[in-house]
């Protein structure tokens, strides 16, 4: 659509239709409106990248919960005590307060390793 206005005002120009400066001023801003909309375009496609992240740690998400929910029933104290070290990222004990700091797991690979053992600030002092 763009592309065609372009050559009509080209078209326009060439005969001395248009004056030179009209020309230009018209062509300037069709390249201002398409490189708008080169910019939303691209912002859109990121939107979509981000959407289509966030939908996937969804349903992963709610897989885990759903497997969990499943198994807890019946799971042995030595499994809830897994289950619970794997979700704990740290325990922050400070002015007689606990602050419990937990994590939920985002693929099912992340399932079998504790956060905290993936972090690499976890010996540093929490600020």
């Amino acid at each position: 659509m763009w592309e065609q206005q372009l050559e009509r005002l080209t078209d326009a120009y060439l005969p001395a239709i248009l004056s030179r400066a009209e020309y230009q001023r018209r062509r300037q801003d069709l390249e201002h409106k398409l490189q708008a909309l080169a910019t939303q375009a691209q912002q859109l496609e990121a939107q979509v990248d981000r959407r289509t992240a966030t939908a996937g740690l969804a349903t992963s998400l709610t897989d885990f919960c759903q497997r969990v929910q499943a198994g807890l029933a019946t799971a042995t104290f030595a499994q809830k005590r897994t289950l619970v070290e794997l979700l704990i990222d740290r325990v922050l004990v400070a002015n007689g307060e606990v602050e419990i700091r937990y994590v939920l797991p985002t693929h099912p690979r992340s399932e079998k390793i504790r956060f905290c053992h993936l972090r690499k600030d976890y010996f540093d002092e929490v600020v």
